[in-house]
């Protein structure tokens, strides 16, 4: 299902379930908003989720 355009708070997105959920919406095409209290691993999801480009 298209995710396009929809937009989508993330918490605790740096790890199990919400880490998966982020970079599976964001392959659908989804804005997301993610939260989290460590901003390393936050970065981390957050490039990967963006990916190239």
């Amino acid at each position: 299902m298209s995710m396009e355009g929809r937009r989508i708070a993330i918490t605790g997105p740096t790890a199990g379930i919400g880490r998966s959920a982020a970079l599976e919406l964001a392959g659908r095409g989804a804005l997301l908003t993610l939260t989290r209290s460590l901003a390393r691993r936050l970065q981390s999801t957050r490039a990967q989720a963006l990916g190239p480009g």
